[in-house]
């Protein structure tokens, strides 16, 4: 059991990217390389991202919401832009997607001035 355990510590990268290459080709032949180079493309999206954070965070200790919140950005414009509109969905929402944006602004400004009232008198 100890010598199967030392392998798998040696080999475990390895092992474990060969793995997933068998996941892959198994998609692949069984749906659609479309499907496989989209998870490839995610997954190299995701890994870019996680070092960029990692940077960010580990190594410069730093909290910073913006360069996600940015990358959000990135990624909603992408999806606005690419996909045809639905106006299916915008008839059906009508006023009621204008009554939930007011209720949100209500909100929002609801919480500033609290936070303001609790500054001051705190």
């Amino acid at each position: 059991m100890n010598n199967l355990n030392n392998v798998w510590q040696s080999y475990r990268a390895i092992i474990t990217f060969s793995l997933m290459g068998f996941v892959l080709l198994f998609v692949g032949f069984n749906q659609s390389w479309a499907l496989v180079i989209g998870i490839i493309n995610m997954s190299l999206i995701s890994a870019i991202m996680a070092l960029g954070v990692n940077i960010q965070w580990g190594y410069a200790g730093l909290f910073n919401v913006g360069i996600m919140g940015f990358a959000a950005l990135g990624g909603v414009s992408v999806v606005l832009i690419s996909q045809q509109p639905v106006t299916e969905a915008i008839d059906a929402g009508g006023i009621k997607m204008l009554l939930a944006l007011a209720l949100g602004a209500a909100t929002i400004a609801a919480g500033v001035l609290l936070n303001r009232r609790g500054s001051i008198n705190g």
